[in-house]
């Protein structure tokens, strides 16, 4: 009886073992299950996240969103050649074109359509990264199962590092088109991988082609990636004759979509050009051309503007630019324009200076990354000014798995696998560095780069430090959801107090509601669509502008607005002359202090904005 005891309890344990671990079918079957389940909960909580900070920055905006919406503008009544712009692409233009043809938003409600296609496009991204991660997660299935972690690990830290990259370095409410431009830089990487794997198609070369093709007409800085892109790609390729060939047909592709808008665009600007924002930001960050707007050429090294903005005041300085757009805010809708006859000139001391100070900045990001909680998500726009010098989560833990695994796994080797993709993201990062880069633009290779380095070293030589390199990713992931609570809270806080005290001023879903309330002024005070007005302080963001439909004529700028304040009432009377005289209806202003309450001026409510009507 003892015996048949004991057969009946070994034949058992032989077939528990056998369901865990010896029948691969129902392990992967398994794996695949708890794989979907983390990705969809991971997709559910991101999508929640953004909505949420969408909603509670509904109110801000960036400076390009007015220029892309004149460009749509000119794309919609046919003007292709006032909508060929220099500096800025037309992909993301395109797309406010397309939504505002079926969809006709009014001006009210805009801005609200803009962030609704932003967070479509947002989407677009989450569905890119999901790509991006099938294939990262495929290339590790070659590995023994005791020297790879647990794929849900993987796939916690990289849609944690997604959502944090999505709203810490490029926030969703700005109207700009840096998340299409992570979403191709994910599906390149994830053909990347594919090619790497000999996976690749004659339809998916294409497909790499457009990619390349639309990167380009996305951010001017992936025409040149696209190179970069399709020499890695060809060493991937090796020998393979019919590998080579598929690469040099994405590469054609590539062309065939590019060349015909480099020819329109050179066209447009009377010279050969891929883009002009090289040109403009050389002459910006090396030459130390007055920035962005109003040059008169007072460098005259550097040449003498062709058609400047015309100075008619000098203290406080205040410039006139009615013609030739009819744009909501001139200045800054075609720099090429206003700068043309600007000659930048090579200066190597500049340039080892500004790519120390880019090198620098960039270095300090990578360590601190995903950042502190407390700090606003605003502060990481620009990295060159963020003043945080702790030492990262992501970083510490990266090395804690070099400590574990020194001695056991060859660590150079480990990342030197991976080089297909640390070759483009050192390439972007080394042509940003040149001149000038913010988080919003590196986002994606950020995101790609910890997850290559956590791929290159977390490889478990015992069972115990798989556990810890396990542990090691969760709590990595975990601290990068945690740097986004404070915001959140806020959003949340926010949220609570709008349903329980109610809030007529701001409607729930209305973006842009603080600039509606000029523009609704401006309307009830008679200005009509198309007629001139006149601003004094930060223009940039004239959102109220775009909403009523008036053309910015003139300004007293942001640098000249204290000393317009400040000076004696006659004085501001022969200013305010001016804008009469250039034909504004009006005049709005900005960051008035709070002891020069302006006479006859009209303050509208809970803003900081004063309103001059003739």
């Amino acid at each position: 009886m003892p015996l048949l005891s004991s057969t009946t309890a070994s034949d058992h344990v032989r077939t528990h073992r056998g369901i865990n671990t010896l029948d691969p079918n129902l392990r992967s079957r398994t794996d695949r299950q708890l794989m979907l389940r983390v990705a969809v909960i991971a997709c559910i909580v991101s999508c929640c996240l953004v909505v949420l900070d969408l909603w509670h920055s509904r109110d801000l905006f960036d400076p390009e969103g007015m220029t892309f919406l004149d460009m749509a503008d000119a794309y919609l009544r046919g003007d292709w050649r006032a909508a060929l712009i220099g500096l800025w692409s037309p992909l993301y233009p395109w797309l406010l074109a397309l939504m505002m043809l079926f969809f006709r938003p009014s001006a009210q409600w805009e801005f609200t359509a803009v962030h609704a296609l932003n967070f479509f496009i947002y989407l677009v991204a989450l569905a890119s990264f999901s790509v991006f991660m099938w294939e990262f997660l495929r290339t590790n299935k070659d590995t023994a199962a005791n020297r790879r972690l647990p794929d849900w690990s993987w796939l916690v830290l990289g849609y944690s590092l997604f959502t944090w990259s999505t709203i810490r370095l490029m926030p969703p409410h700005l109207p700009e088109p840096d998340s299409i431009v992570c979403a191709l830089v994910y599906l390149i990487f994830a053909m990347l991988f594919r090619i790497r794997m000999g996976a690749v198609t004659w339809g998916e070369s294409i497909c790499l082609g457009v990619l390349l093709g639309l990167g380009y007409f996305t951010k001017a800085i992936m025409f040149p990636m696209a190179f970069v892109f399709t020499g890695v790609a060809l060493m991937l390729a090796g020998r393979s004759a019919k590998k080579l060939a598929k690469i040099l047909v994405a590469f054609s592709v590539f062309l065939l979509l590019s060349l015909p808008y480099i020819v329109l665009l050179s066209d447009a600007n009377g010279r050969w050009m891929f883009s002009d924002a090289g040109r403009l930001n050389y002459g910006w960050e090396i030459n130390q051309v007055k920035k962005w707007n109003h040059w008169q050429g007072e460098e005259t090294v550097h040449g003498t503007p062709v058609h400047p903005t015309r100075k008619i005041h000098d203290n406080p300085p205040m410039y006139e630019f009615g013609t030739p757009f009819k744009v909501t805010y001139p200045p800054w809708y075609d720099p090429s324009y206003w700068y043309e006859g600007v000659k930048v000139t090579v200066n190597p001391q500049r340039q080892l200076s500004v790519i120390l100070r880019n090198a620098k900045a960039l270095l300090f990001f990578l360590a601190i990354s995903p950042g502190s909680a407390t700090i606003s998500n605003r502060a990481w726009y620009n990295l060159e000014y963020n003043t945080d010098r702790t030492i990262g989560s992501l970083l510490t833990l990266f090395c804690v798995i070099v400590l574990t695994n020194l001695g056991r796994v060859p660590i150079l080797r480990g990342i030197a696998e991976h080089w297909f993709a640390l070759v483009p993201i050192g390439a972007v990062l080394g042509l940003y560095a040149l001149l000038h880069f913010e988080g919003r633009y590196i986002a994606a290779y950020v995101v790609i780069l910890w997850m290559v380095l956590f791929r290159s070293l977390a490889i478990p030589h015992s069972e115990e430090s798989k556990r810890i390199f396990t542990a090691v990713l969760a709590s990595a992931a975990l601290i990068a959801a945690i740097t986004l609570t404070t915001e959140t809270g806020q959003s949340l806080m926010h949220a609570a107090r709008y349903f329980v005290k109610g809030n007529n001023e701001a409607p729930f879903l209305q973006s842009g509601y603080t600039n509606w309330k000029i523009a609704e002024y401006l309307h009830n005070a008679g200005l009509r669509a198309g007629e001139p007005v006149g601003s004094v302080g930060w223009t940039y963001s004239a959102y109220w502008a775009r909403m009523a439909r008036v053309h910015i004529v003139a300004e007293v700028p942001e640098e000249g607005r204290m000393a317009f304040w400040l000076s004696d009432t006659a004085k501001r009377a022969v200013v305010m002359q001016l804008f009469r005289d250039v034909g504004a209806k009006a005049v709005v202003a900005t960051g008035v202090p709070a002891d020069s309450a302006p006479v006859n001026w009209q303050h509208i409510e809970d803003t900081d904005y004063y309103v001059y009507v003739f």
